[in-house]
């Protein structure tokens, strides 16, 4: 008799906000495992965003645009009767992932590339001020109990402005914390190459007004140079 360890799918994937070029990188994903099947399945998906719009297209993705944090990718399959959501972006929980029944001898395959992908898009902070919740919550307070003693059995007497300012360097890992944790994961409904072609093109205009400023600002100091 033998024993095996059955290691269960993680039903969750990294914080991470991801784009449209890795959506269709992880329907690939599925597509290719279901085609290398001892008999091939079709599927097709569908997508569900904010919870009220059903879309079964790549061109209505792009068309649709923008970002949001409630999406769902599903996958069907009439061979099978599977229809069923592979990725769930639920706001600031983490991402929920499932593999269909038939592709359950795949599922460690297919979790890895899929998990790589939400790896690559990671929200560092994020996942640090999750990983520490508990630690970053009480923090602060343990930070300003020990100060509180210290002060007492030294018989130290702080002015109000260093008090205050250490207090608020304390609590702002905290605050720091509490905003990563409150962050959304979002789906952006376009390709990463455009988001950052009007990041470049934003940085660009911002870079020449600046040189526009600087040289109203050499020239009035000529000019006034000039006069005097």
């Amino acid at each position: 008799m033998t024993k095996t360890a059955i290691r269960t799918i993680p039903s969750e994937l990294p914080h991470a906000s991801i784009y449209l070029d890795d959506l269709f990188e992880i329907e690939d994903i599925f597509a290719n495992q279901a085609k290398r099947l001892p008999a091939p399945v079709p599927i097709t998906f569908e997508y569900i965003v904010d919870r009220s719009i059903k879309m079964t297209t790549h061109e209505e993705l792009i068309e649709h645009g923008g970002s949001c944090s409630e999406f769902s990718l599903r996958l069907r399959s009439e061979m099978k009767n599977v229809d069923s959501s592979v990725i769930s972006i639920i706001g600031m929980a983490h991402t929920q992932f499932e593999i269909p029944y038939f592709l359950s001898d795949q599922a460690w395959e297919i979790f890895g590339k899929v998990e790589q992908i939400f790896k690559t898009r990671r929200d560092r902070l994020k996942i640090y001020a999750d990983e520490l919740r508990i630690a970053t919550a009480f923090l602060p307070y343990v930070w300003l109990l020990i100060l509180a003693a210290m002060s007492r059995i030294l018989h130290l007497s702080f002015p109000p402005s260093l008090y205050w300012g250490g207090a608020l360097l304390l609590i702002a890992p905290w605050l720091l914390g509490a905003a990563a944790i409150w962050k959304r994961n979002l789906i952006y409904l376009r390709f990463i190459r455009m988001d950052q072609k009007a990041k470049n093109a934003a940085w660009k205009e911002r870079i020449e007004k600046l040189i526009w400023v600087l040289i109203g600002l050499a020239i009035g100091m000529l000019f006034d140079h000039l006069k005097h």
